[in-house]
């Protein structure tokens, strides 16, 4: 399970930190990951957003985690929050 933040979010929010746990404790692999907008860990610059480069970051996102020996491909999901939510 791919978990995209919301706007002005970031990875480590509660309820996110908390879905990937839960999925975790049921043996789901979950990934989350901060956008390139300047919060949380990511280089980014907050007022250069646009919806098009997280679209190009998500992608990124899933093709990197499609390639860990451990995923099976076809059982791959998203889950969003907000305008993560949005992405897809």
């Amino acid at each position: 399970m791919i978990i995209c933040h919301g706007f002005q979010g970031h990875k480590e929010e509660t309820q996110l930190s908390r879905m990937a746990w839960k999925m975790a404790q049921n043996g789901i692999v979950a990934f989350r990951f901060d956008f390139t907008d300047g919060l949380g860990e990511s280089d980014g610059k907050m007022e250069d957003i646009k919806f098009t480069e997280e679209l190009k970051d998500l992608k990124a996102v899933v093709d990197f985690v499609a390639e860990q020996d451990f995923i099976d491909e076809e059982r791959m999901a998203l889950a969003g929050h907000s305008l993560g939510g949005k992405l897809f």
